[in-house]
């Protein structure tokens, strides 16, 4: 119900009054699950960001991407896979045995993650932290692997990509690869290649 009452302050009143409004939720205690599933990946992200911050659920994204698993647990956050059955989500809701994978992201493959967000190419990623396209990839298939995605292409990757909370800040991203641009090893000449795109 509480769902309920939230998307409809989204969608009949003016987003910065509903932001500026938000509010703690106390009868929502840490034993409760919120499920997203809207077929808005922005509103979704809203929503997400809204209970991560103003409850103590857990919260389970449903996006329409199969799992290898009925619960894809990635630095701490949950992915519903699209083939569950409501009995899957009956058992993850009563606490009785359901499948889970649980994976964490390297600092490495965060740092490719938070590019590809940003919207660089392989290439750019290469150039820009002094690596081969082929261990970029294997970054990016790491990634793919750890979260148990079937449906293994670059929009479903990115689209579970932008739950994912990066244990580094984009600040610190950005200056360590300011820190490997500072070293003489490294080819200089495309280092501000990608800078257009995401700063």
């Amino acid at each position: 119900m509480q769902g309920l009452q939230d998307v409809v302050d989204v969608i009949y009143y003016f987003p910065d009054n509903v932001k500026r409004g938000k509010r703690f939720f106390p009868h929502i205690s840490s034993e409760d699950w919120i499920m997203l599933s809207l077929s808005s990946l922005e509103d979704m992200y809203y929503f997400y960001n809204h209970y991560k911050c103003f409850s103590r659920a857990k919260i389970i994204i449903c996006l329409d991407f199969k799992f290898s698993t009925i619960l894809s647990e990635i630095n701490n956050i949950f992915f519903l896979s699209s083939h569950a059955s409501i009995q899957d989500i009956e058992n993850v809701f009563y606490g009785k045995k359901y499948s889970v994978r649980k994976r964490y992201l390297t600092q490495r493959e965060e740092m490719v993650m938070s590019l590809m967000l940003d919207g660089w190419g392989l290439k750019d990623i290469s150039s820009t932290l002094g690596l081969s396209i082929k261990t970029v990839s294997l970054h990016k298939s790491h990634i793919s692997e750890k979260s148990g995605l079937i449906n293994n292409n670059d929009i479903a990757l990115l689209s579970l990509m932008l739950f994912v909370p990066l244990s580094m800040s984009k600040e610190l991203i950005h200056e360590k690869i300011g820190n490997i641009h500072s070293t003489p090893d490294v080819d200089k000449s495309m280092m501000y290649h990608g800078a257009a795109v995401s700063f």
